[in-house]
């Protein structure tokens, strides 16, 4: 079996005190190999897989919280929260591959889903398309907090538009732009703007 070390981070903000979950998908189920991991002190996290379609899951627990750019506080998740990222690592010719779990790749796999599930050919599709308007790979670009000044002084072009990016994302949330209601708690309200970001790309034709 051809295996495969997959690292990379999960940022909405850093998420922390969280599982990593991957999971092997075959023919669409989840019904190949599947691993936890913890997360890492700063987001990151490391698992060997199969070489084959991967999907991997933020899976959160009491305690668990993202750090939030927009707000600049430390924000409690939601048990239900939605967070993955599908990755084809079926001819992937290196032994390391950097994956990313952020809101795109969520739009990303919730895009696939509808297009007729976890199937090889609408997860690439997903991903291609969404990096196509994004102009940028969203999976493999190195994630910087917008708000780390050092790390940006640096960082390349691509970094830095993820930076911006992935703060869109925490700005929507913070000012409740796709209207998911105050009533909630923030975290929630960053669950519900993820899926609702997710949607519009559906909605525009994907």
């Amino acid at each position: 079996m051809n295996i495969s070390i997959i690292h990379g981070k999960a940022v909405k903000g850093v998420i922390l005190n969280a599982k990593i979950r991957a999971t092997e998908v075959i023919d669409g189920e989840m019904s190949g190999v599947t691993k936890e991991v913890e997360i890492g002190p700063s987001g990151d996290f490391s698992v060997s897989m199969p070489k084959g379609i991967i999907l991997l899951q933020v899976i959160t627990r009491s305690g668990s919280i993202e750090k939030d750019e927009a707000l600049g506080v430390d924000v409690p998740l939601p048990l239900d929260f939605s967070f993955r990222a599908a990755v084809d690592l079926v001819d992937v010719a290196t032994k390391s591959v950097e994956v990313n779990i952020t809101a795109y790749s969520e739009a990303a796999v919730v895009l696939a889903g509808k297009a007729g599930g976890l199937l090889q050919k609408n997860i690439n599709r997903s991903n291609s398309g969404i990096a196509n308007i994004l102009g940028i790979d969203f999976l493999s670009t190195e994630m910087i907090q917008s708000n780390d000044n050092v790390r940006l002084t640096n960082a390349t072009q691509a970094e830095k538009k993820m930076a911006i990016l992935n703060a869109a994302i925490s700005e929507m949330a913070s000012t409740d732009k796709m209207g998911c209601g105050a009533m909630q708690t923030y975290g929630e309200i960053i669950n519900c703007t993820i899926a609702k970001f997710a949607d519009q790309f559906s909605a525009s034709g994907w």
